[in-house]
C-alpha cells in the first residue's frame, strides 16, 4: 500500500490523495493492521495517519458530502447500475442506435485495458461498459506462442496504452459489432482530436492489415501515415524489420532525368541524364485505368486514354526529378523457382516544375491512390495524394464521374490494304493538307506513325525530301547511324504534338510530307545532325524547298556529324545513289553494257579497267574470308557483302539484290554488273573500309530523256529486252552524261565513232516506237528533232504506238499485240 501525493489544483499545494477522497465523501476509511515486528515509531505514525483520516471522514459525514448525503435524490442521481457485455440487459443494437442519434459519438472513460488496442470503456450517459477494439489496427503478437521478445514488446505496448488513456475521458465512435467477442470495432479520441489508433501506430505498438474495399480510404490513409512514422523511426514493431527495407537499399538512388515515353497514366520511361540509363518506371501509390492491348483489345477501362494523354501533355520530353520508393517483382508469391524471373517494377515519385506528378494525375481524377506493400516505406506524398483523391471524388472528376464516359475509336491506316479506305483518306488529305497530330511511334528516323486529330486516324507518315540509312546489322557503321536517327526521332518526336503537311501518298497507304514540331521542320533537324541525306523526289506532288535541305546537309557535313564523321568510315558514294536526288551532269565515258535488270536502266562497266585492277589488288591483299564475319540473319536486300563467284571461286564485292530463301540470295557484283545466286555460306560481311574511296565500278545507266514500258511480267517485255541486248551488247559505247536520278546515270548512248544525238540509240528507240520522251525531266531544246521523230512514230503507229501502250493503255489484249509486233 502506498500514499500518493499530488498537487491540489484548488489549493495550489501538495496534497495527499487519500485525504482528498475521504474529505469529499468519495471514500471510506478502512481498518489497518501493523506487523508484529514493526517498530513502535512506525506503528505510531500509521495510527496517527489513520486517526487523521477518520477525523476527515467524520467531518464529511457532518457536512453530508458524497456517500454521506441523506438526500435520497442526490444518492439516486449519483448512483446507477452499470450494464456489462454478455449480460441479459446488454443490447448492442439499441446502444449503437442511441449513439448514432447522438451524432455518432459518445463520451466515455477507459476503465481497463485488456490488450494494447482493446479496451473496456464506460459510457456514463448510457450506463454501459463496452468492449472496444480499435478499427483496422492489429495488436502486436503477445500470446503464449509469441517469442519472448514479442511478449516483451506487447507488455510495453499495453503499458503505453495505459499511460495514454487509462481512466481518461475519451470520445468514442462505433462502426461494427462482433457478436462472437461481444466487442465493438470503433475509434477512440483524446480531447476530441487525438486519435488513439494513430498514437499506437506512430509509436510502433500496432500494425495495419492490407487495405480492403470495405475500409474507408481517407481514414486508412491517416493510419498508414501514422504507421509510416514508426517505420521511418524504427520504433516498436519496426525496430528490427525496418533495417532491411527497400528504402534503405535505394537511398541515394534518386536522379534527374528526361521523360522519353508514356506507356499509361501511371507508367513512363525516363532516361537518367547522368548515366544514360533508360528505364520504365511506375508511379508510387497511383493506379491509372488500364489501356487496351492487342491481347485484350476490349479490356480498356474508362478514362484510360485520357490518363495517358494527360501524362503525355504534362511531362513528355521534360526534365524531371525521380525519387525511388521501392521495387517489386510482379507475379504470385508462390511461383515456382524454375519459372523465369520477371524484371522488377520500380515505383517512384516524379517531380517537375515544383509539382508532384503523382499528385497531379490523382487531382485530375485520372488515377486512384493505392497503398504500397506494408513492408515498404510510405511515400512522403501519400497524404497529399489522398487529399487530392478526395477532392477529385467530391468534384466528380474523371474516374469519379457518373454517367457515360468518353469512347475513343480511331481508324488505323498504318499498313492498311483496303484501297477504298486508302482512297477515302487520300481524298481527305487532298482537301486538308495541313493538319495537327501526335507522333505515336517512331519506326525509323523519318518513318512515323502519327495520330491525325482532324481525321481521327493513324497514318504511316514519311518525311519527304530525306533518306535515312537503313537498319542492317550486317553493316555495323550504317546500322549505328540508323539507330542514332531512330533515337533522335524518339527523343524529339515521340508523343509530341506536331503539325503535318501532306504533300503526296501512295497505294500502300504511306503519306509523304513535312512534319513540324515546336515550329521547326523536323527533316531539317535530322539533316543538320548528319542522320539523313537529301532525297529529292520529283513528280511526287508539291516538293520541299530543296535548297533549305541541301544547306542543312552541308551544315552537318562541315561539322562532320553522323554520316559525315570520317571516323565512321561510311562510303557515301555507295549510299548516295539510293537517294533520289536529281543532279545535272556533264562529261562522257566509254562503257560496255553487261546486264539488263530493267528496260529503263542497265549495268555498265568502264572500258578503262585501271581503277578496277587496283580494287582487285587491294581486296586480294587485305580481305581474308577465313577471318571475315558471316552474315547475320535475317539478310536484307541492299546489304553490301563479299560473295564467292561460282566460276573462278574467288571473292568479290557485291550487294544483296534479292533474298530468294534463308539459304540463297541473288548477289549483284558491284564492280562487274552481273548477278548470281549465291549460298549464304558463300557470303561474308564487308567492312565499310572496303567501300570508302573505292566506288563501285559497275554503274546504272539509263537512256536520257526517254522511257520505255516495263513489261517484265509478260512475254512482250522479255522480247523488248532481247531487242535491247541485240542493239547494245558487245559494243564499246560512248555515254554522254546528262543527269542522275535515284542512283541512275542517264546518258545519250552512241557508237564509239559517233557524236550526233540524232544517231544515238535513244533516237533509234524513239523512231521504232519502243520509247517515248519522258516527262520526268525538262526536255532540252537542242534535241527538238527527237520530238519530230516521236510524232512520226506515233502517226505511223510504230512499235508500242500501235497498241497505245506508250499512251498508258495496258490489258491482256494489248500485251498480246505487243508480243506479235516484237516477233
Amino acid at each position: 500500500y502506498y500514499t500518493v501525493w499530488n498537487e491540489d489544483p484548488k489549493k495550489g499545494k501538495i496534497a495527499n490523495i487519500s485525504e482528498m477522497l475521504v474529505q469529499e465523501g468519495l471514500a471510506t476509511v478502512r481498518g489497518t493492521s501493523v506487523g508484529k515486528d514493526d517498530e513502535e515509531e512506525e506503528e505510531t505514525t500509521t495510527q496517527s495517519r489513520q486517526k487523521h483520516l477518520k477525523e476527515l471522514q467524520e467531518k464529511a459525514k457532518s457536512e453530508e458530502k458524497g456517500i454521506w448525503a441523506k438526500d435520497e435524490q442526490i444518492l439516486e442521481n449519483n448512483t446507477y447500475e452499470v450494464v456489462f457485455p454478455a449480460t441479459a440487459a446488454y443490447d448492442h443494437f439499441k446502444l449503437q442506435e442511441a449513439v448514432h442519434k447522438d451524432g455518432d459519438s459518445a463520451e466515455g472513460i477507459v476503465e481497463t485495458i485488456s490488450l494494447p488496442c482493446c479496451y473496456n470503456v464506460l459510457l456514463p450517459k448510457y450506463k454501459t461498459i463496452i468492449k472496444l477494439s480499435l478499427e483496422y489496427v492489429h495488436n502486436p503478437p503477445g500470446g503464449p506462442k509469441a517469442t519472448e521478445a514479442q511478449q516483451k514488446l506487447s507488455r510495453r505496448a499495453k503499458a503505453f496504452a495505459e499511460r495514454l488513456i487509462l481512466h481518461q475521458n475519451v470520445t468514442i465512435s462505433l462502426t461494427t459489432y462482433e457478436a462472437t467477442s461481444t466487442s465493438f470495432m470503433g475509434r477512440l479520441l483524446i480531447n476530441k482530436d487525438k486519435d488513439v489508433a494513430c498514437e499506437m501506430l506512430a509509436n510502433g505498438y500496432a500494425k495495419l492489415p492490407k487495405q480492403t474495399g470495405s475500409m474507408e480510404p481517407e481514414y486508412y490513409a491517416k493510419l498508414r501515415i501514422a504507421m509510416h512514422q514508426a517505420q521511418v523511426g524504427r520504433k516498436g514493431l519496426w525496430k528490427d524489420e525496418a533495417k532491411g527495407t527497400e528504402a534503405e537499399e535505394v537511398k541515394g538512388a534518386n536522379f534527374t532525368g528526361r521523360v522519353t515515353e508514356i506507356q499509361s497514366g501511371d507508367s513512363l520511361t525516363v532516361i537518367n541524364t547522368a548515366t544514360g540509363e533508360e528505364k520504365r518506371y511506375f508511379l508510387a501509390g497511383v493506379r491509372a485505368p488500364t489501356l487496351a492491348t492487342k491481347a485484350n483489345p476490349d479490356k480498356e477501362q474508362p478514362y484510360a486514354w485520357e490518363a495517358k494523354d494527360f501524362a503525355r501533355r504534362m511531362v513528355i520530353g521534360k526534365t524531371v526529378e525521380v525519387e525511388i520508393e521501392y521495387s517489386k517483382v510482379p507475379g504470385k508469391p508462390d511461383e515456382e523457382p524454375s519459372e523465369p524471373k520477371k524484371p522488377a517494377m520500380t515505383f517512384v515519385n516524379v517531380l517537375f516544375g515544383g509539382k508532384v506528378f503523382n499528385v497531379e494525375i490523382v487531382s485530375a481524377g485520372l488515377a486512384s491512390v493505392v497503398n504500397p506493400p506494408l513492408d515498404k516505406v510510405l511515400s512522403k506524398y501519400y497524404g497529399e495524394m489522398v487529399a487530392a483523391a478526395k477532392k477529385a471524388k467530391d468534384a466528380k472528376k474523371g474516374i469519379n464521374s457518373v454517367g457515360s464516359h468518353p469512347v475513343h475509336t480511331l481508324q488505323d491506316m498504318y499498313g492498311q490494304t483496303n484501297q477504298k479506305t486508302i482512297a477515302y483518306y487520300q481524298e481527305f488529305f487532298s482537301k486538308n493538307r495541313r493538319v495537327t497530330g501526335m507522333v505515336e511511334h517512331c519506326i525509323t528516323g523519318s518513318r512515323l506513325k502519327v495520330r491525325i486529330n482532324e481525321a481521327n486516324c493513324y497514318i504511316a507518315f514519311v518525311c519527304q525530301g530525306i533518306l535515312p540509312l537503313p537498319q542492317d546489322p550486317n553493316q555495323p557503321q550504317i546500322d549505328k547511324i540508323f539507330k542514332q536517327a531512330q533515337r533522335f526521332a524518339k527523343l524529339n518526336l515521340l508523343q509530341r504534338d506536331v503539325e503535318v503537311e501532306i504533300l503526296s501518298s501512295d497505294k500502300k497507304s504511306n503519306f509523304f510530307g513535312i512534319l513540324t514540331v515546336n515550329g521547326q521542320n523536323y527533316a531539317l533537324s535530322l539533316l543538320e545532325e548528319g542522320l539523313a541525306l537529301v532525297n529529292y523526289m520529283p513528280g511526287r506532288g508539291p516538293t520541299v524547298k530543296r535548297e533549305l535541305y541541301e544547306q542543312a546537309e552541308q551544315k552537318a557535313k562541315k561539322a562532320q556529324k553522323g554520316i559525315w564523321d570520317p571516323n565512321e568510315n561510311i562510303s557515301l558514294e555507295l549510299i548516295r545513289p539510293s537517294a533520289s536526288v536529281f543532279t545535272p551532269l556533264e562529261g562522257k565515258s566509254s562503257i560496255e553494257i553487261v546486264s539488263y535488270p530493267n528496260n529503263n536502266f542497265f549495268y555498265a562497266v568502264n572500258t578503262d579497267t585501271t581503277v578496277l585492277k587496283k580494287i582487285e589488288a587491294v581486296m586480294a591483299k587485305e580481305f581474308d574470308p577465313t577471318k571475315a564475319e558471316k552474315l547475320l540473319a535475317p539478310i536484307k536486300r541492299g546489304t553490301y557483302c563479299m560473295a564467292l563467284y561460282s566460276e573462278d571461286k574467288k571473292w568479290y564485292r557485291g550487294i544483296i539484290d534479292r533474298v530468294i530463301s534463308e539459304d540463297i540470295c541473288s548477289v549483284l557484283f558491284i564492280d562487274y554488273g552481273n548477278c548470281e545466286e549465291v549460298q549464304v555460306t558463300g557470303m561474308r560481311r564487308l567492312d565499310q573500309k572496303f567501300l570508302k574511296d573505292m566506288p563501285a565500278q559497275a554503274i546504272k545507266i539509263g537512256l536520257a530523256y526517254i522511257e520505255m514500258p516495263t513489261l517484265d511480267t509478260v512475254a512482250g517485255g522479255k522480247k523488248l529486252r532481247s531487242i535491247l541486248q541485240n542493239l547494245l551488247d558487245e559494243r564499246e559505247l560512248v555515254a554522254l552524261h546528262k543527269y542522275s536520278d535515284e542512283g541512275i546515270t542517264y546518258a545519250i548512248l552512241l557508237q564509239d565513232n559517233e557524236s550526233d544525238p540524232m544517231k544515238s540509240f535513244n533516237a533509234y528507240l524513239l523512231k521504232r516506237g519502243y520509247a517515248k520522251i519522258s516527262k520526268r525531266v525538262k526536255f532540252p531544246e537542242y534535241l527538238h528533232e527527237w520530238k519530230d521523230i516521236q510524232d512520226k512514230a506515233s502517226s505511223d503507229q510504230e512499235g508500242f504506238w500501235a497498241t497505245n501502250e506508250l499512251a498508258g493503255g495496258s490489258d491482256d489484249e494489248t500485251y498480246q499485240k505487243i508480243f506479235t509486233i516484237l516477233n
